[in-house]
Order: C-alpha cells, then structure tokens, then sequence
C-alpha cells in the first residue's frame, strides 16, 4: 500500500544574496515518514526546512504541497523582546489555546502562568511552547529545526517519545546524530 504524498520538491535552488545555498534538492515526503537531516552548521539545513514550510521562496524548481505544516524554528531571539502573554501568543494560532499548557504540563512537567509575558521565558520553556504547540495542532508535516537546543536530557527523551508516537511526518534537523 501506497502512502499518501506530502511533500515533493523537483530540483529546487535557493540562492541568497551573497551565494547558492540549495542545488538541485528533491525530496519527497509521506505520510509516516521520519526523517533526519545532520549535518554542519551552514550546510542548508535550516533553509530547507524554511523552504518546505513556506517561509522561504526558492529560487529555482518546484514544489509540490499536499499536506500540512508546522515549523519550529530553532531559538528565535526577537521571541525574547515581545511583550505579548503566552494566551496572546498561543491565541494567535489557535482558538483553544489552553489545552497548548495542559500539553505542556503533561509531557514535560512545566506549568507556565497564561498571563506571563513570552520575554520572560527560558529557552527551553520557550522550546517546550513550540513543541507543545505544534504537536497538538497536529499537522500532517512536523517541521522541527534543532529541537532539542536548550532541552535536557529528559526532555529530549520525551521528545523522541512524541516524534515516535506521532501520526503524521516529522522532518528534523540536527548537528546531533542522536
């Protein structure tokens, strides 16, 4: 049995300002798939994942996208300035914002106020928002850019615990090969 397609990339580039950073890149992903990109720092990694998720025009090729995306990015710094509560931030993406915090108390223990101020929090609450937001929005591609920066040891098994557990696709990135 066939399963369902995705995501199909035919020979895309991405060329920034200064030089290519994609060449002739296809890539399929279907329903199930877990996949892992390693690799070094500035080897194209993000700027695919950015790609796939619509952030990023391509230069060159096509993409064909069938399914669903979220896109975790990795620590977004300007996330550290913003003033908006965690119900301001999470109501932005859904409606039921608050079962984004059950989520979170139950796979990683943390309880975070809804009215405290998204500036205030660490990078691994922060990461562990995100992750707690995307699986629970379930889409059909889970787009996770180095997840596992500013997590411990325990959370990062109950990360892996979840990508196994879940439904859909995962695409991942890392410098670890763990």
């Amino acid at each position: 049995m066939q399963k369902e397609l995705y995501i199909a990339t035919h020979s895309i580039q991405f060329r920034n300002t200064i030089k290519s950073v994609l060449k002739n890149i296809s890539v399929s992903i279907h329903q199930g798939d877990r996949i892992a990109l390693v690799g070094d720092n500035g080897s194209g990694k993000s700027t695919l994942m950015k790609i796939l998720a619509d952030i990023l025009p391509i230069t060159k090729g096509s993409i064909t996208k069938l399914g669903t995306t979220w896109y975790l990015p990795q620590l977004d710094l300007e996330m550290f300035r913003t003033q908006k509560t965690i119900s301001e931030y999470l109501g932005q993406y859904i409606e039921d914002w608050w079962n984004v915090l059950i989520e979170l108390e139950q796979k990683y223990s943390v309880l975070l106020p809804e009215d405290r101020i998204i500036g205030t929090l660490s990078g691994g609450e922060l990461v562990k928002l995100h992750l707690a937001l995307g699986f629970y929005i379930q889409p059909e591609i889970l787009i996770l850019d180095e997840p596992t920066n500013h997590l411990d040891i325990q959370a990062t098994e109950v990360l892996s615990q979840m990508i196994r557990d879940y439904p859909h696709s995962v695409l991942i990135t890392s410098h670890n090969g763990y």
